[in-house]
């Protein structure tokens, strides 16, 4: 009987091997908060939900857990040669804004970027790369949570204590069985090596073992390295044969797929695509920076500059920090005859560009912008 007790012992702790402490705060009533829901949330690795999802040509997996019945927690894992930092979020009925950035630091620990806590983190290797596979919590742990429409209100905060762990197995992903030259290509074209990724993605494509989702991700890394070589006519004709594998869903393919028939000068069905990602901000009630840009950059490609303008002074108003949009929108003042504006523009693209910030961005890319600041003879 001891021998049967003590198996049953360790199969039940081997079954619920890991667990989270928890306290939900509630502060939509109170500005201290009341506490609404706590305890210990014991789980097996099974309990963790994991959905594939595709970014451009990158593929992450989003993990989460159910604390209890109205409060998740979750992390977002991707693959990557060194993990700089990662983000954990919460969801309250599966809906609300959540995001916490943990930044990596000398001793390996990750500190929270906002306010305090520092995680501990387990990782698995693949290849050249690392993935998430455990998340210790060193410290108490804050993470809010914004289930209002009030962008600067968090309504709750969900504290994860001290020596919770949340832990997931291994991704199992559909690109692990693809040959070789596929995750040698994608990674290319991620690393701005362009040219020397193309044919590689192209013997993915024509190969007999890769399976059509991997084709699909070759198809939209090699669109994204002809549009970043100027061959934006392929770009298109990339972009639309991986959409004839599977239709296009997710904002970025909407926004990529504008830009590169705006380049190859179909304005027009740039507008056209461009109004779909417009659409999915619509039906979240948001005005993204994003998409306010592209769609005033495709009116002013086709004469539309009115439109263009007010266009870009909506994604000015929600990201005002972003200098292209300013340098368009100074383009269109120009045509209609707002020279005073346009000059404005160019006065606030020369001081943004001061911010270390855009040093990232090469010089070609720049030039245009940095050529009008010097016709305005701004200095």
């Amino acid at each position: 009987m001891r021998i049967i007790a003590l198996i049953l012992l360790l199969y039940s702790a081997s079954i619920y091997a890991e667990n989270i402490e928890f306290e939900v705060h509630d502060y939509t009533e109170h500005p201290d908060g009341n506490i609404v829901a706590k305890g210990i949330r014991k789980y097996k690795e099974s309990d963790i939900q994991v959905d594939e999802k595709l970014y451009g040509d990158d593929v992450y997996w989003v993990k989460s857990l159910r604390l209890t019945d109205d409060y998740d927690i979750g992390v977002s894992v991707y693959r990557e040669p060194e993990i700089k930092g990662f983000g954990i979020w919460v969801k309250k009925d599966n809906k609300g804004f959540s995001w916490e950035w943990f930044d990596i630091t000398s001793s390996g620990e990750f500190c929270k970027r906002q306010e305090t806590g520092t995680v501990s983190v387990r990782y698995k290797e693949y290849r050249s790369d690392k993935e998430v596979v455990g998340i210790k919590f060193d410290t108490d742990v804050s993470l809010r949570l914004n289930a209002s429409k009030d962008i600067n209100k968090d309504t709750h905060r969900i504290v994860i204590k001290k020596g919770s762990v949340l832990k997931f197995l291994p991704s199992a992903s559909s690109l692990d069985s693809a040959p070789m030259e596929c995750d040698k290509g994608n990674s290319l074209a991620r690393t701005d090596s362009y040219q020397d990724s193309i044919p590689l993605l192209t013997k993915c494509i024509n190969s007999e073992t890769a399976s059509l989702n991997v084709k699909r991700i070759a198809y939209e890394s090699r669109a994204s390295a002809n549009n970043r070589l100027g061959d934006n006519q392929r770009a298109v004709e990339d972009i639309e044969l991986a959409f004839a594998i599977v239709p296009p869903s997710q904002y970025y393919e909407f926004i990529n797929y504008s830009l590169y028939l705006r380049l190859a000068g179909r304005s027009e069905d740039s507008l056209q695509i461009v109004k779909t990602a417009k659409m999915l901000d619509d039906m979240k009630g948001k005005v993204s920076m994003m998409t306010q840009y592209h769609l005033g950059w495709s009116y002013q490609e086709l004469g539309r500059h009115q439109e263009a303008i007010k266009s870009f002074t909506l994604g000015i108003e929600k990201q005002p920090g972003f200098p292209y949009a300013y340098y368009r929108r100074s383009l269109s003042y120009e045509v209609v005859g707002m020279v005073d504006s346009a000059k404005n523009d160019i006065g606030k693209v020369h001081q943004l560009l001061t911010s270390s910030k855009w040093n990232h961005i090469s010089d070609k890319e720049l030039a245009p912008l940095r050529e009008k600041i010097k016709e305005y003879g701004i200095q």
